[in-house]
């Protein structure tokens, strides 16, 4: 099942009835494990692409630029493996044709920093002579002039989105039904629901390469959806389990309150959340990874909790219903 939106209805349900009504569409899908990988992978490699393009070519082949060439290359195998198995996505064999060019056209370039392809089109990046590569060659592939970098991310955009078509294409419409929602708990699900989408951010962050002003923006971010989360749940009408749920996100938050200090997050008497920018700096990322970037960590839990609360409001039975918190 598929939740759309038609924002007249929620309007016009609004001033009637001071509720939103949900029209939902319930699909027989057949989940394409190769489409959510690409998707991923495409997403990912952007991210890596971006962390190449800061790169100062004149520092020469430091361990630093070695560590997110390799980065990139296994992603972008990753994405070649699961793009393999996609069919039927003009789209995807668009872009993929196009990354494709690009890697021909910067062939020789690539070899020269020890990149090269193999017969399945994946990257194999030989590190043995890289102390020996000079800026100029790193300057042919990620210099300023070039556009490997930026065409790689475009194709890598366009790519994941291709992807995420295929991921969500039905095989076949069976019926529709109507799920009424209160104002309170809209408004609920609809912050939960960005709660999850920032912890989910900071889950997928390469804390090898990312910059500290970025962690600001991602942290600053899940900080106002937590509080806009805790705000919003006294409108809302919620049962014993809902309520549950956000007693342990906040119960979470108070276990880990000392590891939150140090990357700049306070918790406050009433629960929320403040954020002091300055506090976040190179020398504190593996904090923010340690509290953000695992399967087991204090954002997966709060993650964890955001979902079921998203899929109690809307009245999801998630034997059907397959909701993309983060869209």
């Amino acid at each position: 099942m598929s939740i759309t939106i038609n924002a007249s209805a929620i309007l016009n349900n609004l001033t009637a009835n001071n509720s939103y009504a949900f029209s939902s569409t319930k699909r027989i899908v057949k989940y394409n494990s190769d489409a959510d990988e690409t998707r991923q992978s495409a997403s990912s490699l952007k991210h890596k692409l971006r962390s190449l393009k800061d790169i100062d070519t004149s520092d020469g082949p430091t361990a630093r630029t070695q560590n997110k060439i390799k980065s990139f290359v296994n992603t972008y195998n990753d994405l070649m493996s699961s793009a393999s198995g996609i069919t039927g996505s003009k789209k995807l064999t668009k872009y993929m044709d196009k990354m494709d060019s690009l890697f021909s056209e910067y062939e020789d370039s690539l070899k020269s920093l020890g990149i090269t392809r193999t017969s399945t089109n994946k990257l194999k990046f030989d590190t043995t002579n890289f102390s020996d590569v000079t800026s100029t060659k790193l300057d042919a592939v990620f210099g300023e002039d070039e556009h490997f970098v930026s065409d790689s991310i475009k194709y890598a955009k366009a790519i994941s989105s291709a992807a995420q078509q295929a991921l969500n294409t039905p095989e076949n419409v069976l019926g529709t039904t109507t799920i009424s929602v209160s104002a309170g708990n809209t408004a609920l699900a609809q912050s939960d629901q960005l709660l999850a989408a920032a912890t989910k951010n900071l889950y997928l962050t390469d804390y090898a390469s990312v910059q500290a002003q970025t962690l600001v923006t991602y942290l600053k971010n899940y900080t106002e959806q937590y509080n806009n989360t805790l705000q919003n749940h006294t409108s809302a009408d919620l049962n014993s389990t809902e309520n549950g749920y956000l007693n342990a996100m906040k119960n979470a938050t108070q276990k880990v309150k000392n590891q939150l200090l140090p990357v700049g997050i306070t918790v406050t008497d009433d629960g929320t959340l403040s954020f002091d920018e300055t506090a976040v700096s190179s020398d504190n990322i593996e904090n923010v990874k340690n509290l953000f970037g695992s399967s087991s960590s204090y954002g997966t839990i709060i993650k964890g909790y955001a979902e079921k609360l998203f899929s109690s409001l809307v009245q999801a039975d998630s034997s059907d219903l397959n909701i993309d918190y983060y869209a």
